[in-house]
């Protein structure tokens, strides 16, 4: 077993506007690092890091999941992700 698979993530729901912008599940906006994410598509995306890192999503730190179309499609990966989370 890696070290990685006991990581706890915290999540959230956000939209990537542009390839240098999100905005986050408290609708602030948000810069993104396009070195260190690559080129995000517009769209909504799952947003995980882990935990330890604490506060809101930061693109240093975060695993970018999607994009999907809507939100709903988004909340609906992120529940999933919470979900898995509570039975590890």
């Amino acid at each position: 077993m890696s070290g990685e698979e006991n990581v706890k993530l915290q999540h959230e729901v956000v939209r990537v506007v542009n390839a240098s912008q999100l905005i986050d599940a408290e609708s602030y906006q948000r810069r993104l690092d396009e070195a260190l994410v690559g080129s995000l598509e517009p769209g909504y995306y799952v947003a995980a890091w882990p935990t330890a890192v604490g506060g809101a999503c930061n693109d240093r730190n975060a695993r970018f999941i999607g994009p999907f179309v809507t939100r709903r499609e988004a909340e609906r990966a992120d529940a999933s992700l919470a979900e898995t989370a509570m039975q590890d």
